[in-house]
């Protein structure tokens, strides 16, 4: 909720609480459509594209064979270089493209073979034609470094569709393992990591491929994680591959896994010293945070026994508590309570877990019953005056409001904007009323008593009516306020307030004499001129004292005194009466200054204001 949407009940939307702080939008390093762009950008490589896949059986042999026993090897190498070197500008590359595609439409699959023999092996290894592969790498008319438009590699190509056919082909004729892409963000093991194959994986391991490449961003056991590949990520950790980014804030795998739920590559990562103490990102989540945020109690689990902090906090102070409650998942919930985590510990907004459960709808009930069990505080307030109860009724969550009705949620409650938690019940969530209704009818019982006995024991229970121990008679005020009054009728309340009276009615009556005395020694003190001087300290002393009553009141709660239009009534009375209490007492009929009449005339106004407030 933004600070400014909370200051009344009228602008206040219901509390959506945002869930995942990591979304996974693409698990390959690679993109299809990608690729067959590169691979179209290539001279003659859409004719590529479209002739090769056709090429299959008798006649895949029969252009096989005359390719290879054809003695225009020479003619074909210089064509390909010319063309690959000509690229060098934007300009010249794409009029040679142009003329090397049209060029290519009326060609056969021979002709195609002879003319871009680079272009043909990139096709084939993309397509996984071995058979295409071996004959051009047998001619040696192709060139195994050559690269698409995006610096893919044969070896990258063939890592991605997993052909190990074609990968160990492609070794054996000199291929690099290690060699990156144009972009330097992928070498050929993270093409294979990320299709989850481990034969492909292997096989550039034993050919020294590097392990660790990009390890400062996104590693090849990053990807192999990243699709939960457990078998390749033990082959890349029994390599040497590193389970920790060097970078500060960088996702690590031990992230991923954790993210994703996946138990099996969260346990190797942790045999291997995966550090669960990283961070990531600008929210600096650490792997528990993840694993919480997913719902795997397995994974929390897991983390927690290699000694994670369960009550580390995110960027918004959030712990895995407070997402392990916004995934909704019970189980994990269950661990962290298990472990020792704080119930009612605060992000930045001053919300508890409590705060997070009442948001939701689906399990809300059974969220809020365990941390209510664990000791959670049902009217805790965050930092804009908001309790659960509050969140509840704004989200129109009525079973989740019962629930916390009936384990002492305040009604009384206010928010920052002086908004009560009932004045949102009333607007958002009206069906609970007949159930607090209820709860009054419940709190009248008759005790051993007979049928037809008129001699009964009624007992009345009050406790319904003192709501969060804040006071007897905040709940009847909030009533009026909400527009809920014909509740006071209720016999229950009828009862409450007859008490009251009997218990405060000598307070009323005292406060009634002695304003009542008051008014009269102040009025014969400004009309008669005569008994100025005696009744002068009469005066000040009952001024003194209503001064020190509101100071009395002011100490008890100064929030809730400059809220009652009362309260500025009388100190208004005390210093009008200290002013008139200091003009000149020696100039008959107070000629002297003629403002003192108004002065006079005012004191008089509010202090009989505030004895037809009395009465």
């Amino acid at each position: 909720m933004e600070e400014d949407s909370i200051s009344s009940e009228y602008s206040s939307e219901p509390v959506i609480c945002h869930i995942k702080e990591r979304q996974i939008t693409n698990q390959q390093p690679w993109n299809t459509e990608e690729i067959i762009l590169a691979l179209s950008d290539l001279p003659a490589g859409k004719h590529a594209l479209s002739v090769i896949p056709t090429l299959h059986g008798d006649i895949l042999d029969k252009v096989l064979h005359e390719f290879l026993n054809t003695d225009d090897s020479k003619l074909s190498v210089n064509i390909q270089k010319t063309a690959t070197s000509s690229f060098s500008t934007g300009c010249i590359q794409n009029t040679l493209l142009n003329i090397e595609n049209e060029a290519a439409l009326n060609t056969t699959a021979l002709q195609l073979f002879l003319r871009w023999p680079n272009t043909c092996l990139l096709v084939s290894c993309y397509l996984g034609h071995v058979n295409v592969v071996k004959a051009l790498l047998k001619s040696k008319n192709a060139n195994i470094s050559a690269r698409d438009s995006d610096g893919r590699t044969p070896l990258h190509l063939a890592a991605c569709t997993a052909s190990l056919t074609i990968l160990e082909e492609l070794l054996q004729h000199g291929a690099n393992p290690c060699e990156w892409d144009f972009g330097k963000k992928y070498t050929p093991l993270h093409y294979a990591a990320a299709t989850g194959d481990l034969a492909c994986v292997k096989c550039l391991i034993k050919s020294q491929a590097d392990v660790n490449a990009g390890i400062h961003g996104k590693s090849p056991l990053y990807y192999a994680v990243l699709n939960n590949a457990a078998d390749c990520v033990k082959a890349l950790l029994e390599a040497g591959a590193s389970p920790n980014n060097p970078q500060v804030y960088t996702e690590t795998p031990l992230h991923v896994a954790a993210g994703l739920g996946s138990v099996m590559c969260t346990k190797l990562l942790l045999t291997y010293g995966a550090d669960v103490r990283f961070r990531f990102g600008s929210m600096k989540s650490t792997p528990l945070h993840l694993a919480a945020e997913e719902g795997s109690a397995e994974c929390t689990k897991l983390l927690l026994d290699a000694g994670a902090e369960c009550e580390a906090k995110n960027a918004r102070g959030q712990t895995p508590m407070h997402l392990a409650v916004l995934s909704q998942s019970m189980e994990t919930l269950d661990v962290l309570l298990n472990i020792g985590a704080k119930v009612n510990i605060e992000d930045n907004d001053g919300r508890t877990p409590l705060h997070a459960a009442v948001t939701k709808s689906a399990r809300g009930i059974e969220l809020v019953k365990i941390l209510l069990q664990a000791g959670a505080l049902v009217n805790k307030a965050d930092k804009f005056g908001y309790t659960p109860l509050h969140i509840a009724a704004l989200n129109e969550n009525s079973p989740t409001v019962i629930m916390l009705l009936s384990k002492g949620a305040d009604l009384t409650a206010r928010t920052k904007g002086g908004i009560s938690a009932l004045s949102f019940i009333v607007r958002r969530t009206p069906d609970v009323l007949p159930r607090f209704i209820s709860r009054l009818d419940q709190a009248i019982s008759l005790h051993d008593h007979e049928l037809g006995d008129v001699d009964c024991e009624l007992r009345l229970d009050f406790r319904p009516l003192v709501s969060g121990g804040r006071g007897e008679t905040n709940l009847m005020l909030c009533l009026v306020e909400s527009g809920q009054r014909h509740i006071l009728k209720h016999p229950l309340c009828e009862s409450f307030l007859y008490l009251k009276w009997l218990r405060i009615r000598k307070f009323f009556l005292l406060s009634l004499i002695f304003h009542s005395i008051f008014v009269a020694f102040f009025t014969a003190y400004i009309v008669v001129e005569k008994f100025r001087g005696i009744v002068f300290w009469p005066v000040l002393i009952f001024t003194i004292t209503i001064a020190g009553k509101e100071f009395f009141q002011m100490a008890h709660g100064m929030c809730s005194y400059i809220k009652r239009w009362e309260n500025w009534l009388q100190w208004s009375v005390v210093l009008l009466s200290s002013i008139v209490l200091n003009m000149p007492k020696h100039c008959p009929g107070w000629q002297c200054h003629g403002w003192q009449h108004h002065i006079a005339a005012v004191s008089m106004y509010y202090l009989k204001m505030i004895h037809l407030n009395i009465h």
